[in-house]
């Protein structure tokens, strides 16, 4: 495994583990045939034609991700159009605009489309599995780099719950009539939040400020690639520039079979080129589900292989409570101690504390002095942890209930941390002036 030191994850570094890896090159059988879907997109002389050439020429996205995004919105163009009621009104307008009585459309042509509809699918199934492999991957890579307490699985929970929201929001989308381009456009915004949430974590700020620091070990140079993986001129860009073309290659050639297919249905013609154009279709699906299946494999071996995912990094705080990020205070006989902590509505709020001996009394009251938790005694056999969800804004109470007690006092060690509602702020309580403390957020 690399040693931690200032060279490990440079772009030189980079360059240099990466010299002899071999990408995949593109199968001759492939080249023929998207050659053979350009060549026959060529021949399509209208105005909207030249305008969608055009745009089929921009600038590929850099960022690995963006090119499989682009990839599957036009995976998903081409599933629709090629669905059997979108087929049939197809055929059917086109055999009204040649004048054509027939009442069905060539058994060839459908046949054709029906295999590549197939391979689309199963090529847009490759896109997607490597996007939800390379979130658990990311997602392990996050959890090795914080502690192992209550305040990365209030994280944890919390980054699960924002999960939930952005798939509901999409949902939402759809349901009120958003396009393809749409949604997609917001799963790439999203995906952005991300990317922003992991620069965080290289900074060391927002809700990973309290955590970072407390977890033995985290290489320094882990942490400032992590901080530079938005830089347009940083280490990622080695990777991006080696493993990005093959997929802006792929996404164009998608791009290409969606729109050939847009213009056959839309511009109906005799001639032998557009007669072509579905067996050329099927062609090309056939030969990109196979580029997608292999290159994709290759890819998550390069990923799991990555450098970054293989420095040693210190054990994490194991569970009990941080001597670093606690408070230690002492209940007296007869006395109540309390926490205030200001919390947004929808904000979480996460403790975790220990008694020495003896028990306690625990609750916690709401912004009107309501009890949004129970009381309920523990003992000093273990940690007790806990969470909950702000149904309003205000301060919220952690309460230590030792009146119970007259002659003992209790010995108490605690920690407590707020996330906000989009999970991408918090703060931990902690140091010798830190018996009350209010959660801060800092947008991703």
């Amino acid at each position: 495994m690399p040693a931690a030191t200032e060279d490990v994850l440079s772009r030189e570094y980079l360059q240099e583990f990466y010299k002899d890896v071999v990408v995949p090159e593109e199968a001759p059988e492939l080249l023929k045939a998207t050659k053979g879907v350009s060549d026959c997109l060529e021949t399509f002389t209208s105005s909207e034609a030249t305008g969608i050439r055009a745009k089929l020429s921009r600038e590929a996205p850099q960022k690995l991700d963006d090119n499989i995004f682009l990839a599957r919105e036009h995976c998903e163009y081409l599933l629709e159009m090629l669905e059997d009621a979108h087929l049939d009104r197809a055929f059917a307008s086109m055999r009204m605009t040649e004048g054509d009585d027939s009442s069905a459309p060539p058994p060839k042509f459908l046949f054709l489309l029906s295999g590549a509809r197939s391979k689309v699918h199963d090529l847009l199934g490759h896109l997607e599995r490597y996007q939800v492999s390379n979130t658990e991957r990311v997602r392990g890579f996050i959890n090795k780099m914080l502690p192992a307490d209550f305040r990365s699985r209030l994280l944890k929970m919390q980054n699960d719950r924002s999960e939930a929201a952005r798939g509901a929001e999409i949902a939402a989308l759809a349901a009120r009539g958003g396009t393809i381009a749409e949604r997609f456009a917001l799963m790439r915004s999203h995906q952005a939040l991300r990317r922003s949430r992991l620069v965080k974590l290289g900074e060391a700020e927002g809700a990973f400020k309290a955590l970072i620091r407390v977890v033995g070990g985290v290489p320094a140079p882990l942490l400032a690639f992590v901080k530079s993986l938005n830089d347009e001129h940083g280490p990622i860009e080695e990777v991006r520039a080696r493993f990005s073309p093959p997929l802006q290659v792929l996404s164009k050639q998608c791009g290409e079979m969606r729109a050939l297919l847009a213009l056959f249905f839309a511009h109906p013609s005799h001639s032998p080129e557009a007669a072509a154009v579905p067996d050329r279709i099927a062609k090309a699906a056939r030969e990109l589900e196979k580029r997608a299946g292999a290159f994709l494999a290759f890819l998550n071996i390069q990923m799991d292989a990555a450098p970054w995912m293989k420095l040693e990094i210190g054990a994490a705080a194991s569970k009990g409570l941080s001597t670093t990020d606690t408070v230690s205070v002492t209940v007296g006989a007869g006395n109540v101690f309390q926490v205030p902590v200001q919390l947004p509505k929808g904000g979480t709020l996460c403790w975790e504390f220990k008694l020495e001996s003896k028990d306690i009394d625990f609750h916690v009251a709401g912004p009107s002095g309501e009890t949004v938790l129970p009381a309920a005694r523990h003992d000093s056999a273990g940690v007790v942890e806990g969470s909950l969800v702000a149904e309003s804004d205000g301060v919220y109470l952690l309460k230590w209930d030792n009146t119970f007690s007259y002659l003992t006092g209790k010995a108490l060690t605690y920690a407590v941390c707020v996330v906000d509602k989009e999970g991408d702020g918090g703060s931990s309580s902690g140091g010798e002036d830190s018996q009350a403390s209010s959660g801060s957020s800092v947008s991703s």
